[in-house]
Formats: structure tokens, C-alpha cells, sequence
């Protein structure tokens, strides 16, 4: 999939899911500026910008850091975590990565996201970066962003 940023938005599974194992793979294509994009799981409610959910980011030197969107809620060791209110987008809580993964841009990098119970793990290119537990365990689809920069995607696997 190439995603040249515009519209802001999100593609998104017709199928809900809770517990799973997600791989993808992503680039910032050739040529163009390291940018923003995401991988939201678990969301429920209203399709909006952005909806409530957990986000695997991927903008760039983020990538790998967790946001609970609308109020989505997370828990993690207290120096890595954040909750900020924000007058648009309500309750957000933020989990630091804990290791840079990535490869430089142009150069494709793989997502592991294992979403069990309460627990979402995140792997980049093999490597553990991330791990949130208290996470809302609920059914929704999965979604991948638009935010205003190319990105592309492609090896999208789900495993329930």
C-alpha cells in the first residue's frame, strides 16, 4: 500500500479483533521526508480523527511509542508514561518506547504487535521495544493512518 498523507485518515479491517498476533512491514519511501503514520488497534466508538484506540506509532523517532487515544487506557513503568488532556482529543496517555529499532528511511522495517488480555507487546525489526499492560481488552478493528506524509505498507499479517 502507498499512502502519499493525504487525506487525513485511516484504512481499517471489517473484522474486529481482541487477542492476535499483527505483523507489517513499513517504509518511508525513497526520496521522500521521514513523516508520520500509525498502527491503532482495539478501537471503539465513533469513526472520527482520531478515534479511541491504541496507537503503535510510527512517526519518525517515535516509532515505537504507544498513545491511548479518546481516553483509551494503558499502563506502563511510571518514567515512560504521560497522560495529557488535549482540547480536542480528549484524555491521551503516552508509553515511551524503550529502544530506538529502526532502520534508516527507504528501508523497509517490521512491526510485531501481540495483543493477550491486558498485554500488548511490540517488536520492531526483532527487537522488544515496548510493552504495555493495563491495556482495555476489547474487540475492534484494526487501522492503519494517513497523517499528512507518504508511507507505505506492505506483508500485513494477522494471526488470531
Amino acid at each position: 500500500l502507498h499512502c502519499k498523507g493525504k487525506p487525513n485518515g485511516y484504512l481499517y479491517t471489517d473484522k474486529d479483533y481482541t487477542n492476535f498476533t499483527l505483523t507489517l512491514q513499513w517504509r518511508t519511501p525513497p526520496g521522500a521526508k521521514p513523516g508520520r503514520g500509525g498502527v491503532l488497534i482495539r478501537m471503539t466508538g465513533p469513526h472520527r480523527i482520531w478515534p479511541k484506540s491504541l496507537e503503535a506509532q510510527l512517526n519518525a523517532g517515535d516509532e515505537g511509542d504507544f498513545w491511548g487515544l479518546a481516553g483509551y487506557s494503558l499502563d506502563g513503568p511510571a518514567d515512560r508514561r504521560k497522560v495529557v488532556e488535549h482540547p480536542q482529543f480528549g484524555k491521551l496517555t503516552t508509553l515511551k518506547k524503550e529502544q530506538a529499532a529502526v532502520k534508516p528511511a527507504g528501508q523497509w522495517n517490521t512491526y510485531e504487535i501481540v495483543a493477550d488480555g491486558d498485554k500488548v507487546t511490540l517488536k520492531i525489526n526483532g527487537q522488544l521495544v515496548n510493552e504495555a499492560t493495563g491495556c482495555q481488552s476489547v474487540a475492534g478493528p484494526i487501522l492503519l493512518t494517513s497523517e499528512g506524509d507518504e508511507i507505505e505498507f506492505r506483508k500485513i499479517e494477522i494471526v488470531k
